[in-house]
C-alpha cells in the first residue's frame, strides 16, 4: 500500500511516496474502551479490552456477586501517541472510512 506525502508547493519541500508496510503477523486486538490523555504536545490514545466476569446462579445471586465487585480488569491492548496535527488527519481518515462504509450498506 502506498500513500502520498504531499507538500503545499512551498519552496524547499518535496513530495515523497511512502510504502506502508504491515507484517502479516502484526497483531490485531479487540478493544471496547478507550482512554484519551491530552497534553500540550500530544494525544495518547489507549485501547482497552474489558471482559465482564462470568456470573452463575440465580438472578439474585448474580446481582449479589456484581455488587461485591470492586473493579473489573481492563487490559490495555494498544496505545498510540500522536501530535495534534496528526490527530486531525487520523480523525479525517476515520470519518472518511465511516462515510464510505455507511454509503456501501
Amino acid at each position: 500500500m502506498t500513500s502520498d506525502i504531499t507538500s503545499d508547493e512551498q519552496p524547499g519541500r518535496v513530495s515523497v511516496k511512502v510504502d506502508l508496510r504491515s507484517a502479516n503477523l502484526t497483531p490485531a486486538a479487540y478493544a471496547n474502551r478507550t482512554l484519551v490523555q491530552v497534553s500540550e504536545d500530544e494525544y495518547v490514545i489507549s485501547f482497552f479490552n474489558i471482559v465482564p466476569p462470568a456470573m452463575a446462579g440465580t438472578i439474585e445471586e448474580q446481582l449479589d456477586h456484581a455488587k461485591s465487585l470492586t473493579a473489573i480488569a481492563a487490559t490495555c491492548v494498544a496505545r498510540i501517541q500522536v501530535t495534534p496535527k496528526h490527530l486531525d488527519g487520523l480523525i479525517k481518515a476515520l470519518q472518511d472510512a465511516k462515510v464510505g462504509l455507511d454509503a456501501s450498506t
